[in-house]
């Protein structure tokens, strides 16, 4: 089943490049077509969605007819133009903040917190602290909170980030970072020595970038300099001549130079037929060897044949390939072990290279992946078939897909181009990532 954020924008698929066109025009003129019973639903969705990206005032009267014409994917949409709309929305808010899709309670406690409604904050607490509650929920939560600069915000980041999973501790981890001071280091490092994947990866880097020290994950050296700076009355920095030594290359592990910062884990690999091009280079590492002629799918497959084995025994991983369609080694992620990298081995190997370039499918499969926190998507050239082919269109998408769910994307281009390769870049950018164009050394 697609996540949520899978379902909210499948409806723009048939429309294409005509939802450009479609939703153009002034509010009222928006309004007054998401009203008529006889527009299409899809375009209906789209035009909330656009409504809501303006940030105007929407008058509620003109928005509120709306609701009982929108179908289960565009309630989000309509949920977010709900906090367009003033104190007069607010009953309406509260009551999708109890909604069935996580999406739409995401949504709808991000507005109320930010409208400061009566009751929202204690709301947002009560939410942000109980594990029962979506992910997506608890996000929206911690943001709000974060955003608004509530007094409460930092205090519940500090103490719940040791329990919290990977993409809320994600935001947990930027609300200490733009609310909080060098006096939390000690929070930190507690958080550091109960976090693990992704979590312990964010928090790692607040402690280095805050303190200037390069120190590991393990807390105890943490701990230990923290209460040496302590007993000697000086903040908690690490001197100069450390910091000097702070631009040597850590040993990270690493996809084609990406580095891994979770133990959930999906790979989307291209395995369109122009991945069957040389490597102008004409080598690719395999093992401790060097195979002259590798292809780009080859090169592909090496290095993540040579990665699955040292990733995390805690780790969980899949593998989605796409050409024309897309394929996915397991369901589901799976958990690490001989047994399940030896049957990755074997299934990525035997995967043929042909056809288009669905892009935008790869991703969508990668988003499926419930309890996936980490994307790494390998392509070498533009979309060309699939529900969505312009990149600016796969970008709008996945920011929207992302919203309530922190996943990590990285990119990776092959020999991708100039322009291909800035949105590739953009893509990352966008989604807390890293990005490596690799385009060969021609002879």
């Amino acid at each position: 089943m697609a996540c949520p954020f899978v379902a909210i924008l499948l409806f723009l698929l048939p429309l294409g490049q005509l939802v450009d066109s479609a939703v153009a025009g002034s509010q009222d003129s928006l309004l007054a077509r998401a009203q008529d019973v006889h527009t299409d639903p899809d375009l209906r969705s789209a035009i909330l969605l656009e409504l809501s990206r303006r940030g105007q005032t929407i008058p509620y009267p003109m928005l509120a007819p709306i609701e009982r014409r929108v179908r289960q994917v565009g309630v989000a949409p309509y949920v977010r133009c709900l906090a367009l709309a003033g104190k007069e929305a607010e009953e309406d808010l509260h009551r999708f903040s109890k909604h069935r899709d996580p999406a739409v309670q995401a949504e709808a406690i991000y507005a109320l917190v930010h409208g400061k409604s009566s009751g929202a904050t204690a709301r947002a607490r009560v939410v942000l602290a109980d594990s029962r509650q979506p992910v997506e929920a608890r996000i929206a939560a911690m943001r709000a909170l974060g955003e608004i600069r509530s007094p409460f915000a930092r205090v519940e980041a500090l103490r719940l980030l040791p329990q919290l999973p990977g993409p809320i501790a994600v935001e947990a981890v930027r609300v200490v970072e733009a609310l909080g001071s060098l006096s939390d280091v000690s929070f930190l490092i507690d958080a550091l020595a109960k976090q693990s994947g992704r979590g312990q990866n964010e928090v790692l880097g607040l402690l280095q970038a805050w303190t200037g020290y390069r120190m590991g994950k393990d807390p105890k050296p943490w701990r230990y300099w923290e209460r040496r700076h302590r007993a000697q009355g000086t903040p908690f920095l690490a001197p100069s001549s450390h910091v000097a030594q702070a631009n040597q290359k850590e040993d990270t592990l690493a996809y084609l130079g990406i580095p891994i910062l979770s133990d959930r884990i999906v790979f989307v690999i291209d395995f369109s037929g122009s991945m069957n091009s040389a490597i102008p280079s004409g080598r690719v590492t395999t093992g401790d060897s060097l195979v002259g002629g590798a292809t780009r799918s080859q090169r592909a497959v090496s290095e993540l044949v040579n990665l699955l084995p040292r990733l995390p025994a805690t780790s969980k991983f899949s593998i989605v390939t796409f050409e024309s369609g897309t394929q996915s080694f397991s369901p589901r992620l799976i958990s690490h072990s001989v047994d399940s990298v030896a049957r990755a081995t074997l299934w990525l190997q035997s995967q043929s290279v042909g056809g288009g370039t669905n892009l935008f499918g790869g991703l969508q499969s990668g988003f499926d992946f419930e309890g996936a926190e980490e994307i790494v998507l390998l392509s070498d050239g533009a979309p060309t078939v699939g529900g969505v082919t312009r990149m600016s269109d796969i970008i709008l998408r996945v920011g929207l897909w992302n919203r309530w769910r922190n996943l990590r994307l990285s990119t990776i281009g092959l020999s991708p181009g100039k322009r291909l390769g800035a949105e590739l870049v953009r893509l990352a950018r966008e989604n807390g990532g890293d990005s490596q164009m690799i385009e060969g050394k021609r002879r």
